[in-house]
C-alpha cells in the first residue's frame, strides 16, 4: 500500500492514454480519411444487424455478430489489422448495450459518422515507435497490400518518457479532431512508478438538489464549471413512481410493480450515465487531467441533512444514487485512461476556497450561498466545495 494526501490506494498497474498529434501530408491524410470511411461502413452494417440479434450474441471473437461481419467483409474491407472486425463489432455492441441500460433514450445510436480508426497493436500489425534525429514517429500498417506508413509525432518529454519506458498496450486509436489527427496510445505503468503531476484538476462535489457540481482548475485559476441540476427532477420522479407502486400493493399486480421498478431504474441510469459521460468529456479536453471526487458515503451525507429536515429526507438519502454516479465516473474515466482520485471531503463545504477560513452558508431563495467574512467572498456554496476538492494536492 502507498499513502498520499488523498488517502491509501493499492499498488496496481495504471493505464494511461498518451495523446500524440500526428504530422500528416496531404496523401497520408487522405489514406487516414479512407480508413475512417471504411470503418464507418463496417460499424453501420454491424449496427443494422445487431438490432435483430439476441444480446448474448453481440460480443466476443466467435459470436454471431462477428461471424456475420467476417462473412460480409471477407477481406477485412481492405483494412490491414488482424482483429479489426472484432474491434468494430465490440465497439458497436458496447454502445448499444449502454443505450439499452440508459432506457433507450431518443433515437438509436448512429454510426454514419465515425471520427477514429481502431488499430490492433499486435502480431504483424504491431506498431513501431522510434526516435529518429530527435523526432518521434510511428510506423502504422494501415491498409492491405500497401507499404506501412511512417507518421511523425509531436511529443514532449512527458510523452517520450511514457513511450520509451513503459509497456505499450493494445486498443490504439487514430482520432480526427478539428481537422487534425491524433494517435491515442494506451501504456501500462506500475502505480509505484507513476509520477503523475496533472496540469488540470476537475473537482466534483455531490449534492441532493444538484447531483454534481464540477470545478475545472489549473494553477488555482477556474477554467470551467458545470451544474447538474437533476436532483429535484430525480426526487420528484421517484416520489411519483413510489405513489404508483403503493396504489398497486394490495391489487396482486406484482409484475406491474416490478415493471415500474425497472422503469425507475432505467430513468436513473440514463441521468447518471449522461452526467458521468459529460464529466469525463470535460477531462478529455486536457493533456494531463485528474478527476477528484469526494470520498464520502451515505452516512456522511445523511449527517449533512439531519440538522434541517431529517424526516423529509430520510427515505431519499437511503436511496440516493451517489455511489452509482461515482462508479460510472470511475468506469468511464478508466476507459479513456483518465485518472480518478478520491479526496477527503472534510471541511470542503465549510471553508473558503480562496483563503481557507470558515464561512457561512445562507440561503437566497432556494439557492445556498457561501459567504466568507475574512475575504468578503460571496459564491455558490456547491461551487465553493467543488473548488476546494479540486485544490487538494
Amino acid at each position: 500500500m502507498e499513502t498520499d494526501v488523498l488517502g491509501e490506494r493499492r499498488c496496481r498497474p495504471v493505464n494511461i492514454t498518451v495523446r500524440l498529434p500526428m504530422r500528416t501530408s496531404h496523401r497520408k491524410a487522405e489514406k487516414l480519411e479512407e480508413a475512417i470511411d471504411r470503418q464507418s461502413k463496417v460499424a453501420e452494417y454491424a449496427a443494422e444487424k445487431i438490432r435483430s440479434l439476441p444480446k448474448t450474441t453481440w460480443g466476443g471473437r466467435n459470436t454471431t455478430l462477428n461471424h456475420i461481419l467476417r462473412n460480409h467483409f471477407p477481406d477485412n474491407n481492405g483494412l490491414h489489422y488482424t482483429h479489426f472486425l472484432y474491434k468494430v463489432g465490440y465497439h458497436v455492441s458496447d454502445i448499444y448495450n449502454n443505450w439499452m441500460e440508459d432506457g433507450f433514450p431518443g433515437k438509436a445510436p448512429d454510426f454514419s459518422y465515425i471520427d477514429y480508426i481502431s488499430l490492433c497493436n499486435c502480431g504483424s500489425a504491431e506498431l513501431k515507435f522510434e526516435e529518429n534525429n530527435g523526432e518521434w514517429g510511428v510506423e502504422i500498417p494501415l491498409l492491405k497490400d500497401q507499404e506501412n506508413d511512417w507518421f511523425k509525432l509531436r511529443t514532449g518529454e512527458y510523452q517520450e518518457e511514457l513511450l520509451s519506458k513503459h509497456e505499450i498496450k493494445d486498443n490504439t486509436k487514430i482520432v480526427k479532431k478539428n481537422g487534425r489527427f491524433e494517435l491515442h496510445q494506451p501504456v501500462e505503468i506500475p502505480e509505484k512508478d507513476l509520477d503523475y503531476s496533472p496540469d488540470v484538476k476537475i473537482g466534483v462535489d455531490f449534492n441532493f438538489d444538484r447531483l454534481a457540481v464540477t470545478a475545472t482548475v489549473k494553477d488555482g485559476e477556474l477554467l470551467d464549471t458545470e451544474f447538474y441540476d437533476e436532483g429535484d427532477r430525480l426526487r420528484h420522479y421517484r416520489d411519483k413512481m413510489r405513489e404508483k407502486r403503493s396504489s398497486l400493493q394490495d391489487t396482486g399486480k406484482g409484475k406491474l410493480i416490478e415493471e415500474l421498478l425497472d422503469k425507475e431504474d432505467r430513468f436513473i441510469r440514463h441521468i447518471l450515465h449522461n452526467i458521468s459521460r459529460d464529466i469525463v468529456d470535460q477531462a478529455e479536453q486536457y493533456d494531463k487531467p485528474v478527476i477528484v471526487i469526494e470520498d464520502t458515503d451515505i452516512q456522511e451525507m445523511r449527517s449533512q441533512v439531519n440538522d434541517f429536515n431529517k424526516n423529509q429526507f430520510k427515505t431519499s438519502i437511503n436511496r440516493w444514487p451517489v455511489a452509482r454516479l461515482k462508479n460510472f465516473i470511475k468506469y468511464k474515466a478508466e476507459k479513456q485512461g483518465i485518472r480518478v482520485e478520491e479526496a477527503n471531503p472534510e471541511y470542503t463545504s465549510q471553508k473558503c476556497y480562496k483563503c481557507g477560513k470558515k464561512g457561512k452558508r445562507p440561503y437566497r431563495g432556494n439557492q445556498q450561498r457561501f459567504y466568507c467574512q475574512s475575504c468578503d467572498r460571496n459564491i455558490d456554496a456547491d461551487l465553493n466545495a467543488a473548488r476546494n476538492i479540486a485544490s487538494i494536492n
